[in-house]
């Protein structure tokens, strides 16, 4: 089989033996309790068929509201589909009268023993063991399972085992996806995070000082934990009097809402999962230029370890679409899993003295001490881009969202590949000595990540020295610890 058909067959196999005979069966139900009730009853036939009719739409009321809202918190989402069975059988046993007392008497054994299984089956988070790896917490909603893990030094927040939303051990990098766009604003006076997870990178807008910060979050078993577990990383976002969080669909809230912000932040998700892709769409970036208030700006972060350069430069095309223009910014030096950012604004013009004046009133992040050092900051820049340079192609939109229907996923768009299309970018204009030596040496420290991930760690020591002569010693020692 070709890779597309693997792909496709993954997702056939597992509901072909997990939903096609119930539904099959529950399909199949409906007209056999018709039948049923006609050889029961003497009543007209429209009559009998209106009752259960009504009946079966009442139930499929109240069955969508119980498992997805009333059921999985109390119960979780094991029991609630056991729980969901137990109702079917003994509802099957009491239409059934000719068999009511022995089928409603297995029946309930058999809800017994599911109800028994459903609530000692171990825990529903896969550890890894091999790292000390340890569950520390567990919360279930509609959306799934919800876990904080921890291995010695480091707790991480997952979603349903596959999905990690963030951790401790990148609270600094994480933090900067809040410093660098605020950063650009002259006055981020009200600032939004489209995602939250752990609420480190909303918590990172704290050390900034805004009257008002605004995160949105999906899952409320996420938000739930990270306000309990992560609370000295993000800076007590849950309790801050500047901050709210809004348990809310991203897209939705952006266009329902009639509030306008200074900065929009697009938070770090999965391109290719469903839903979460969409934010990496035309109608996204459209409805977050809509929100801006003069002067704003909309930062995307795009990871760049979960796309392919054909997927990236199709996010791409898809930004300059709204903003003609837009800064790029590295998040972090990794080079396996960089993020990138694309800065774009409604009216806004890139100012170099705002950074300055910026890095000047903002409270010291202890995870980020090369901000302390205005020309170390500016090696976060990596250039602008315009609608010509990133040429014509498709675009990523909600009707052909081509990144999350790949069928199968390209190398990411890392490494030399990715060092090479940032060099190619042209510099912000007129910067000033310091931040034109700051970006590049930005591009050198690029060329040291990878550098020393190939093992050629003599030529990454004369890049170090380089990148030392560049930012002077005392930013070189934040950086490196030495």
């Amino acid at each position: 089989m070709d890779d597309a058909t693997v792909f496709q067959w993954s997702f056939f196999k597992p509901a072909l033996w997990a939903i096609l005979l119930p539904v099959t069966l529950l399909a199949a139900g409906l007209p056999l309790i018709l039948q049923k009730a006609a050889t029961l009853s003497s009543r007209p036939a429209g009559a009998i068929t209106g009752s259960v009719l009504a009946w079966n739409v009442t139930g499929c009321v109240a069955g969508t509201l119980a498992a997805g809202f009333l059921l999985p918190a109390p119960l979780g989402m094991f029991a609630t589909v056991a729980f969901a069975g137990t109702v079917t059988m003994l509802g099957a046993a009491l239409v059934n009268r000719k068999l009511r007392w022995p089928l409603l008497g297995l029946t309930t054994f058999g809800a017994v023993v599911v109800g028994l299984l459903a609530f000692s089956i171990p825990s529903r988070v896969r550890l890894e063991t091999k790292k000390d790896e340890r569950l520390l917490a567990l919360k279930e909603d509609a959306y799934g399972v919800s876990a904080v893990v921890e291995v010695p030094g480091s707790r991480r927040l997952k979603l349903n085992n596959h999905y990690a939303l963030g951790g401790s051990a990148s609270t600094g990098d994480e933090r900067m996806q809040a410093h660098l766009p605020l950063l650009l604003h002259p006055q981020p006076q009200r600032v939004i995070f489209l995602g939250y997870g752990t609420g480190i990178t909303a918590g990172g807008a704290v050390f900034h000082a805004p009257r008002e910060i605004t995160a949105l979050e999906l899952v409320p078993s996420v938000a739930a934990l990270a306000g309990e577990f992560f609370a000295e990383q993000n800076r007590h976002f849950a309790t801050q009097p500047s901050a709210r969080l809004i348990i809310e669909d991203a897209r939705n809230f952006l266009r329902g809402t009639a509030e306008e912000f200074d900065v929009i932040v697009g938070d770090l998700v999965v391109p290719w999962r469903q839903g979460e892709g969409a934010l990496y769409t035309l109608e996204n970036f459209e409805a977050a230029r809509a929100r801006l208030a003069s002067g704003g700006l909309y930062c995307a972060w795009l990871p760049l370890f979960q796309l392919g350069e054909d997927d990236f430069r199709s996010i791409l095309r898809t930004f300059l679409k709204v903003f003609p223009q837009a800064q790029v910014w590295r998040g972090d030096f990794s080079p396996t899993e960089p993020a990138l950012a694309l800065v774009g604004g409604a009216g806004a013009e890139f100012n170099p003295a705002t950074v300055a004046a910026r890095l000047a009133q903002m409270q010291p992040d202890p995870l980020n001490p090369q901000l302390a050092h205005a020309t170390a900051a500016w090696m976060h820049c990596v250039g602008m881009v315009t609608r010509e340079q990133a040429g014509d192609g498709p675009l990523n939109t909600e009707d052909c969202p081509r990144v999350e229907l790949r069928t199968t996923r390209p190398p990411p768009f890392t490494g030399r590949a990715l060092l090479t299309w940032e060099q190619q970018l042209p510099p912000p204009p007129a910067l000033p000595p310091g931040a034109a030596a700051g970006r590049q040496a930005g591009a050198l420290m690029r060329e040291f990540a990878l550098l020393y991930t190939e093992g050629r760690q003599s030529a990454a020591q004369a890049v170090m020295t380089q990148i030392t002569q560049l930012i002077g010693p005392d930013a070189a020692r934040a950086i490196f610890g030495k």
